[in-house]
């Protein structure tokens, strides 16, 4: 059965990944498909594995079609729409924008769409359904089960596609999210109904209950999560600390939590039967076993039953099944079955990563009990605590070791402190913090007085593993950031580290199989081997509404502005900047550049200045960028500096002279730099110079512009991009750094119009994600959304 779980998910695997879903006529054969299954040989033929991985493949295309056909038609972007439906998830606070003042506190939601109408009440045919809106201002009382009327404006799911960055897209499509959007202003919304009974208003009635008995509380967060899966409430800090320690799986309802559930309602089962339960003519184990699927299933419920919590539950049913029938199951045959059907109920389950650490874990656990059976069932005599205590810190210690890739390939880290974090937490979390928490859920009802002294104590056996997790970090134990290996070299390390776990006797040349992962100390050693001297390359970052580049000669680094952000909670320079200087293996720029202090270009930066505080900063506007920054002290006025040369290429500002006081506009002032291959290869970015300072750089020395590449001026807007500074910079490609259908409108038609009359190339971030830009004797272009073509697309 774990073969064909095994070729099950990968068919399913093959058809999520693929750029675009089988025709619907392979898809129809599925029934075809699932009769050769019926009436073919047993599993040990290789051809019946074959067509459990066709039948993966087949469902999951379908799958594709239902939710392709289901998604915001085109016509329907950007559109003011009235839509009535059914608030399906618990709300979530969110950071204000920037440009937003105080108020009430901004919420995201779930809303399953009944109906759309456009403003005048006429009905608005779509397939819509599900979609995630954000409301400014929302009232506090908005509750999961109400419905209500909203006007809205919708678009089709879009997000940043950067390298190494979160994928926000394919995580709504994983999600099955038809449509994003926001609530308007006008006209009011209207509450049409109050919340019913659903899961997530009862969901959503404990979390307001808990935040009744824990009011004094610091860790109301991390109760929270862990009595119902419910982290919108998780500090900021908290979620990195864990990530930071590889202890995040603690507070993600999973395996672990269902499984201690289940090991106690197992007792009580014990308990019960004693008390008079043997009247229902169950033995003894049986009604254990199924007091622990009733309590392992409700506490996956208040989950939300998530991938892990969904995983856990139909794990111990079938565990449970096969004991009421008398029939034994290899763990991983149980786990095979798993897979099939946590697949069948959600196959894009697989582009989820706690799909796979979920799995992964359970797969580390059934190599520990092979390979040390000390707690493996059968006959043999029950283990002694030292024995089953050796046992788990050798399972502790596999899976820090063999998650090693899984942890490279997932978040681009590796955890040093994993081991240490959760030989402590494991044991604290599992037999106090869990069970505790979980007496207190059944206790609620109770008055708050008599509950409120225990969640203070909650609170502080919470407060104690914090400090603690927190002490492994500031001991220099936190996430170490790496360069994303590619997969072939990851699967060679998980091969080496197993082959070296062999038992003795088993595997010839153990020690060697290590040999395998080397080379993924090679990006390490030269990260800049793929960028010959006198070359550069620039990465165009999408940022949105906004500008950052990255550019990169053989040894050094600078960045070009960081796209939009705030100090804390929105950043552009958290979620696109600092995963790609990740990715790229750089720990600091030799060189940074904020054009000029206008949010869209610096407000990444407020979020990562603090992490190199002795970096000198070129600015064009250096009085406006240090009232923005009182912290930092070193900055230098981009339009003073010299020209310099890093590994052969020359970098240059190109200004006009500086008057006292200097009456150019702000956005005249951005710093306008040209960087230059050694055979002569450009790239210029201009930043957000309008019509007076192209006219004045035009009037110094219009050679100077010629570029093979332009970053074009101000996003597009009808203020820049004059006939005259587009001949004479004379590109044969232009770069519009734009957001996806931004309330600006940028790029102007007008000014598209222009770039297309010079016969220049034309790119657009919002519509093409990243660009590659690699100049030697001439330059090259490249589009992360056409090299990774998506089905949803």
């Amino acid at each position: 059965m774990f073969a064909t779980g095994l070729a099950f998910l990968a068919g399913i695997l093959t058809a999520a990944l693929a750029p675009q879903p089988f025709d619907p006529l392979w898809v129809a054969a599925l029934p075809l498909i699932l009769l050769l299954l019926g009436i073919a040989p047993p599993p040990r033929h290789g051809h019946r594995l074959l067509l459990w991985a066709l039948a993966g493949a087949l469902y999951a295309s379908g799958w594709n079609h239902w939710r392709l056909q289901h998604r915001l038609e085109e016509g329907l972007n950007d559109r003011r729409v009235v839509a009535v439906g059914e608030v399906k998830s618990i709300p979530r606070l969110i950071e204000r924008k920037p440009n937003f003042g105080p108020g009430r506190p901004d919420q995201r939601f779930e809303f399953l769409l009944q109906r759309l109408e456009d403003e005048s009440g006429n009905p608005i045919p779509t397939r819509a359904r599900l979609l995630r809106l954000s409301w400014r201002a929302a009232p506090p009382t908005l509750r999961p089960g109400q419905v209500w009327r909203l006007p809205l404006r919708l678009r089709q799911p879009h997000g940043y596609l950067n390298p190494g960055a979160f994928d926000y897209e394919r995580w709504l499509w994983q999600r099955g999210i038809d449509a994003t959007g926001w609530v308007r202003k006008e006209p009011a919304a209207e509450r049409l109904e109050e919340g019913g009974w659903s899961l997530a208003a009862w969901r959503d009635r404990i979390v307001q209950r808990l935040r009744e008995l824990c009011s004094g509380c610091r860790n109301t967060g991390l109760i929270e999560a862990l009595s119902v899966g419910y982290r919108g409430n998780l500090p900021r800090k908290q979620r990195d600390l864990l990530r930071q320690t590889g202890t995040a799986h603690l507070v993600a309802l999973s395996g672990l939590h269902i499984g201690i559930v289940a090991f106690g309602f197992h007792w009580l089962g014990r308990w019960l039967w004693r008390l008079g339960f043997w009247r229902t003519g169950l033995n003894r184990r049986s009604l254990s076993w199924i007091a622990a699927l009733a309590g392992g299933f409700g506490y996956a419920l208040l989950s939300g039953l998530a991938i892990p919590a969904l995983r856990a539950v139909i794990m111990l049913a079938l565990l449970t099944l096969g004991f009421l029938i008398g029939r034994r199951s290899r763990l991983l045959d149980v786990l095979g079955a798993t897979v099939i059907l946590v697949l069948l109920i959600d196959p894009l389950s697989v582009l989820s990563a706690s799909f796979w650490l979920s799995f992964s874990a359970l797969c580390v656990i059934a190599f520990g009990l092979w390979r040390w059976p000390a707690l493996a069932y059968g006959d043999e005599p029950k283990p002694g605590w030292k024995e089953r205590a050796a046992q788990g810190l050798r399972i502790q210690a596999l899976f820090s070791l063999l998650f090693l890739p899984l942890g490279l390939a997932v978040f681009g880290e590796i955890h040093p402190a994993s081991l240490f974090a959760n030989l402590l937490a494991v044991p604290l979390v599992s037999l106090l913090i869990v069970p505790f928490n979980f007496l207190l859920l059944v206790l609620a009802g109770l008055p708050g007085d008599w509950l409120q002294p225990a969640y203070r104590l909650l609170d502080r056996l919470l407060d104690g593993l914090m400090t603690y997790l927190g002490a492994l970090r500031d001991a220099g134990l936190a996430a170490w950031p790496m360069v994303t290996p590619p997969g072939w070299l990851l699967w060679a390390l998980l091969l080496g580290l197993l082959a070296v776990l062999m038992p003795r006797g088993m595997l010839r040349g153990r020690a060697a199989w290590l040999l395998l992962p080397l080379p993924l100390l090679w990006p390490q050693w030269n990260r800049s081997a793929e960028i010959p001297p006198g070359t550069f390359v620039a990465e165009v970052l999408d940022v949105g509404m906004g500008t950052s580049l990255l550019i990169r000669t053989r040894e050094h680094s600078l960045i070009y502005d960081f796209g939009p952000g705030r100090r804390q909670g929105y950043s552009l320079g958290e979620w696109a900047v600092l995963p790609v200087l990740h990715q790229r293996g750089i720990r600091e720029p030799d060189r940074i550049v904020l054009s000029h202090e206008d949010q869209d270009h610096v407000g990444g930066f407020l979020a990562l200045s603090g992490r190199w505080p002795d970096a000198v900063v070129d600015t064009g506007t250096p009085r406006e960028t240090r009232a923005k920054f009182p912290e930092r002290s070193a900055w230098r006025d981009c339009h003073r500096q010299p020209a310099w040369r890093w590994d052969g290429v020359e970098f240059r500002y190109l200004s006009t002279p500086v008057t006292a006081p200097d009456e150019r506009s702000e956005n005249d002032r951005s710093c306008v730099l040209r960087v230059r291959s050694a055979r002569g290869a450009s790239l210029l970015v201009p930043g957000d110079i309008e019509r007076g300072q192209e006219i004045r750089l035009l009037a110094q020395d219009r050679q100077d512009l010629r570029a093979d590449v332009l970053i074009v001026p101000h996003h597009g807007s009808r203020s820049s991009s004059t006939g005259a500074f587009i001949d004479a910079v004379a590109a044969r490609d232009a770069v519009f750094t734009t957001g996806f259908l931004n309330r600006w409108r940028f790029p102007r038609e007008s000014v598209v119009e222009r770039y297309r009359n010079s016969s220049a190339r034309l790119w657009n971030t919002a519509e093409e994600g990243a660009l590659r830009i690699f100049c030697a004797k001439g330059c090259t272009l490249r589009s992360m959304r056409r090299e990774r073509p998506r089905l949803w697309r």
